[in-house]
């Protein structure tokens, strides 16, 4: 079985993919890119690790990332698949750290939406752990119209390195229930 990596905009239902994979293959764990991101922004500096010239969330991150991501799968081999998602992955860094013939990538947005909808949506699927919650509509309105934006770059990033981009801007639960179907097939390969 493949390996998968959800990556794409922030609130565009990639926890939501990689939980249903891991119900359907519970033998698929789940790394997420939250907890990654929190070490490197936290406590990583604190560390004095990652506190140089900006670069570790653009490309240090991915990298890293995808090498905790390798050496699961290295060293699980025959016991458990992997499922990694994050938002703060570049299509260029997906395809330069984790694409090989054993990962899946697939990318979620919502180009089809103004900040407005995207807002409206990250009120309508948020659960009370989430943290959206504590952020006020005005700072949940902002930081939709930063996704919007981030959702189109990642879109054509996808056309251009030939990774497969699902949106979710509309029917968010019928898009995301055809692409797990056409995921589970993929991952028996």
């Amino acid at each position: 079985m493949k390996n998968l990596v959800i990556l794409g905009a922030s609130r565009a239902g990639k926890s939501t993919l990689a939980y249903t994979i891991n119900k359907i293959y519970p033998n698929y764990q789940i790394l997420t890119g939250d907890a990654v991101r929190r070490a490197f922004q936290d406590i990583f500096p604190r560390m004095g690790i990652n506190n140089y010239n900006g670069k570790g969330m653009k490309e240090d991150f991915a990298k890293f990332s995808a090498c905790l991501f390798k050496t699961h799968i290295k060293d699980n081999q025959g016991v458990y698949q992997y499922i990694f998602d994050s938002c703060d992955i570049s299509a260029e860094n997906a395809v330069r750290f984790f694409q090989d013939n054993s990962t899946i990538i697939v990318f979620l947005g919502y180009t089809q939406l103004v900040a407005e909808q995207a807002f409206q949506n990250y009120r309508k699927y948020e659960k009370e752990t989430d943290w959206t919650v504590r952020k006020t509509d005005e700072e949940l309105l902002d930081f939709a119209e930063k996704w919007v934006e981030k959702s189109k770059i990642f879109k054509q990033d996808c056309e251009k390195f030939k990774i497969r981009y699902v949106d979710t801007s509309y029917n968010r639960e019928k898009v995301l229930d055809n692409l797990i179907k056409e995921l589970t097939e993929e991952l028996k390969k």
